[in-house]
């Protein structure tokens, strides 16, 4: 886990994924503004495109494309490919809320070539 270059905190909140025709329900233990950790029983396949949809309960889906870079018995996690400006305003409020705000303006920085 020392190759992260981004802040991760913890998170709680449901999550579906899609990918191959298949939808899978699951929750979140943790994001940063460039990977997700996705707790599901359901096995996805490394290196696997998919659609993360993830419900805050205070404010709307945040939407994301990513690829499955890591599996385990409790999981997935996946490194964000591409995000929306709108789904990444919500999801760099949810770091922020957890994490110093000069650290991740940096971190905005590093991550604006995969904001559509």
């Amino acid at each position: 886990m020392e190759n992260r270059g981004f802040v991760r905190v913890d998170f709680s909140g449901e999550a579906s994924l899609a990918y191959n025709g298949q939808r899978v329900s699951g929750n979140i233990e943790n994001v940063s503004l460039k990977g997700v950790y996705f707790k599901t029983a359901h096995e996805v396949p490394l290196n696997t495109p998919v659609m993360l949809t993830i419900c805050p309960s205070a404010t709307s889906p945040i939407n994301l494309y990513a690829s499955t870079v890591r599996t385990d018995r409790g999981g997935v996690g996946l490194s964000i490919n591409t995000i929306d400006v709108h789904s990444f305003v919500r999801l760099r409020e949810v770091v922020a809320a957890k994490y110093d705000d000069d650290v991740l303006m940096g971190e905005t920085y590093k991550i604006a070539r995969f904001i559509q």
